[in-house]
């Protein structure tokens, strides 16, 4: 093949010859935000776990690795936080969410409290705020003289019924005279009650040391039986019919008060309820007016021996000078 030795020039320079060509990239890190940064917890109660949701938004075209971190500000050490994925993958353009469980021990306002996620390759890292009002133990009461059934049982029936005291109205000696106090808790905290009289207290019989008379006018008391007066000269006692309860959240329930009646005048005394969580005991007033005769005779037995019975014969209070008794 010929070649001319002008054109082998050309071509030769032609070769040589450099090109330019401009060349444009994006280059892209991953880039993620919160879609809330700062969530407010509602109904917030004192040491009771609440659960969140807060969702991580991966805005670029890359996987983007993230991490949450401890707690930050003035009210991370009264507080429990652990956040469920605690790290992982969030993919390109996709949102991942995250399950917050927040308990607090400090009651009052929570407002410097913050948690950060950290990006991989974002220079800063994201920040997820966290503020409440954290409640305590709240119980109300309300007294009724007619029994609920449970399944009735609701704040709507007892409006007029604020426990500001209990009134036993007119009692007759020897009567059993039932009041009903229904308790609610308004919050979320389970707590226990416990409940005591202060002056006007009554003992279980099987507790007593010494030998007890039966005594005709209780008979048909199971109450009774099963309780006397702690002071046999205070004349009544009053018996909460249990020491404590456990009261679940936002639940109600009834708590029998019974009087028992041995003697004639006016009492007053006071029901205490002290409530788990509360720093002070709730005092509910008590009143009761006996207006029956002191003194009735009967005549019964009396048992000193399981395997003898005695008769026995009462003739009551007798004055001196009097006319004779007769019983038959």
């Amino acid at each position: 093949m010929y070649i001319h030795s002008h054109d082998l020039s050309t071509n030769l320079l032609s070769i040589k010859k450099k090109r330019k060509f401009n060349c444009y990239a994006h280059v892209q890190i991953p880039r993620a935000t919160l879609l809330e940064s700062e969530l407010t917890v509602t109904n917030m109660y004192l040491n009771v776990e609440k659960t969140l949701t807060v969702k991580l938004c991966n805005h670029s075209s890359l996987e983007a690795a993230f991490n949450w971190f401890k707690a930050e500000g003035d009210d991370a050490s009264s507080c429990q936080l652990t956040i469920e994925p605690n790290s992982g993958t969030i993919q390109p353009k996709s949102t991942l969410e995250c399950t917050v469980k927040f308990t607090c021990a400090k009651l009052g306002n929570i407002d410097d409290l913050r948690v950060p996620c950290y990006i991989k390759e974002m220079p800063e890292p994201l920040f997820l705020s966290l503020k409440a009002v954290v409640k305590g133990v709240a119980v109300s009461y309300y007294y009724s003289t007619k029994s609920v059934k449970e399944s009735d049982i609701g704040l709507k029936q007892f409006d007029n019924f604020q426990a500001t005291f209990i009134d036993f109205g007119d009692c007759k000696i020897g009567e059993e005279i039932e009041r009903y106090l229904y308790i609610r808790n308004e919050s979320a905290i389970e707590t226990r009650l416990s409940f005591s009289i202060r002056t006007f207290q009554a003992i279980e019989a099987n507790k007593l040391n010494k030998n007890n008379f039966a005594d005709p006018m209780r008979m048909g008391s199971k109450l009774a039986q099963d309780y006397r007066l702690k002071n046999n000269e205070s004349g009544i006692a009053f018996v909460p019919e249990m020491a404590c309860l456990v009261l679940a959240p936002f639940d109600t329930v009834c708590l029998r008060l019974f009087a028992l009646v041995e003697m004639w005048g006016h009492y007053e005394d006071v029901l205490i309820v002290g409530v788990d969580g509360l720093w002070f005991e709730h005092q509910i007033p008590i009143r009761a007016k006996v207006v029956d005769l002191p003194i009735k005779l009967y005549t019964g037995k009396v048992t000193e021996n399981e395997n003898e019975k005695i008769s026995m014969l009462r003739f009551g209070s007798q004055i001196q000078g009097c006319g004779a008794v007769t019983r038959k």
